[in-house]
């Protein structure tokens, strides 16, 4: 097979799609497939409409023959990744990993609307978000197959953008073997971006809280490559994600993968596999934040949840992701 994958971000750039984008070539690439991989970081240089042409563009010469195109996202590379597919005629594959609309409205409005509330009733949209909101709902029907990542996120976009739900599926994150690795100190890390939907203010003001009872616990927000992430997950006391809303958490998976415990906010698909590793609660609420932390810090709690890491055996590896994008073409 030839396989094109169409992506935001590719190695060595930072961030969750690089890391899927590489675990995902080398899966292909061991199945005896020919990966191109067309990131998007290559037009950045332009301004915004004049790079989603070139890329386009671009694509538009790679299709050609290609077994299926893959997309790594549904906005910087779906829309013109869809469109050059449907030209070549190559079959369109997406994945779906966030929600682009929900975080620009955020943004835009600085408002704290959870992801499960934002499409329940009619929004004041901009020009943009009314694009974002058409575009989205055109690439989604024109798609041939679509993945999830949860349950979560699939239930609201089938009722959301009115698709046909029998070419949506489920495929779950990357999850590696647990190894369990003990603390050194008590380091929370919670490294995200500084977006307003990622809620690291509330999560500044909640810790402040937490360091006035427990003076030695420490809050890491440093924003590290991938490998230098999991290094210092390994040596971490637990994983914070004090997002408004999350849709699968890869920064609670890394921690998991290193026997960490986390907090997480409770509108998240994350619960779907890790229900029992982690504390779940309105990360809005600064009190209710700063309490689901300094919970971490009794020992009875966090060695429960610990024993809970411990006993979880769920496995999904990038060749099992890879073999199950191909059966459902």
């Amino acid at each position: 097979m030839k396989v094109v994958i169409a992506t935001p971000f590719s190695p060595p750039e930072r961030g969750v799609l690089a890391v899927y984008t590489k675990g995902l070539t080398d899966a292909f690439e061991k199945r005896g497939d020919t990966v191109t991989v067309v990131p998007f970081g290559d037009t950045k240089h332009l301004p915004p409409i004049l790079r989603h042409i070139a890329y386009f563009s671009r694509m538009l010469t790679i299709a050609p023959g290609a077994t299926f195109v893959l997309a790594l996202d549904t906005w910087s590379v779906g829309l013109p990744a869809l469109i050059a597919a449907k030209i070549r005629r190559v079959p369109f594959v997406v994945r779906v990993g966030g929600d682009f609309l929900w975080e620009s409205y955020i943004e835009r409005t600085n408002s704290q609307v959870r992801l499960s509330e934002f499409y329940a009733r009619p929004r004041s949209y901009s020009l943009k978000e009314h694009f974002i909101f058409f575009a989205t709902r055109w690439l989604l029907r024109g798609a041939d197959v679509i993945f999830f990542n949860t349950k979560f996120q699939k239930k609201i976009w089938e009722d959301a953008y009115g698709f046909p739900n029998s070419k949506s599926y489920l495929l779950e994150n990357f999850y590696p073997p647990v190894v369990m690795h003990e603390a050194i100190g008590t380091v929370f890390v919670s490294g995200n971006r500084e977006r307003v939907y990622k809620n690291n203010d509330t999560l500044e003001r909640a810790f402040k809280r937490v360091r006035a009872k427990y003076p030695a616990a420490t809050l890491d927000t440093s924003l590290l490559s991938h490998d230098q992430h999991l290094a210092r997950n390994r040596n971490a006391y637990a994983v914070v994600v004090p997002s408004i809303s999350e849709v699968g958490s890869n920064n609670v998976i890394d921690g998991i993968a290193n026997g960490k415990p986390f907090v997480i906010t409770d509108d998240t698909g994350t619960s779907e596999r890790l229900g029992g590793c982690g504390i779940f609660v309105d990360t809005r609420d600064e009190k209710k934040l700063a309490e689901a932390i300094e919970s971490l810090l009794d020992s009875s709690v966090y060695e429960r949840l610990r024993e809970n890491i411990r006993a979880f055996s769920f496995t999904h590896s990038w060749d099992e992701i890879a073999a199950e994008i191909v059966q459902r073409l």
